[in-house]
C-alpha cells in the first residue's frame, strides 16, 4: 500500500490497525498490510469527522483543566484555599493524568 503523505493518520489497538484518510480516500491496514479500503463510505468518514471534533474538544478540556491546575497551584502559594478547592484541584489532576497516560 501506498501511503498518502498529506492523509490524516489514525492508529486503533496500538497500531494494530492504521487508518489513513485523505482527499476522498481510507484504506485501512492491518499489521501493515493493506486490510480494507473503505472509500466511498459515509459512514466511516462521518466517524472520522466525529473523532477528529472529539479530540478537538479534548485537547481543549485538557488545556482548561492544567490552567485550573496552575492557578490553584500559584493562588494556594499565595493566599491559601479550604478543601473544595483542593477537591476541584484533585479532580483536575486526576483528569489531566487519565487524558495523558500520566500516573499521580
Amino acid at each position: 500500500m501506498t501511503k498518502q503523505p498529506d492523509a490524516l493518520r489514525y492508529e486503533f489497538e496500538g497500531g494494530k490497525y492504521i487508518a489513513f484518510v485523505g482527499q476522498g480516500t481510507c484504506t485501512v491496514t492491518r499489521h501493515g498490510e493493506l486490510w480494507r479500503d473503505l472509500t466511498g463510505d459515509k459512514f466511516v468518514g462521518s466517524m472520522f469527522s466525529e473523532i477528529d471534533r472529539l479530540h478537538e474538544v479534548n485537547v481543549e478540556l485538557l488545556a482548561e483543566f492544567k490552567e485550573i491546575i496552575s492557578d490553584y497551584e500559584f493562588c494556594d502559594k499565595e493566599a491559601g484555599y479550604g478543601p473544595r478547592a483542593f477537591a476541584y484541584y484533585e479532580t483536575a489532576k486526576r483528569v489531566v493524568a487519565k487524558a495523558t497516560g500520566e500516573t499521580e
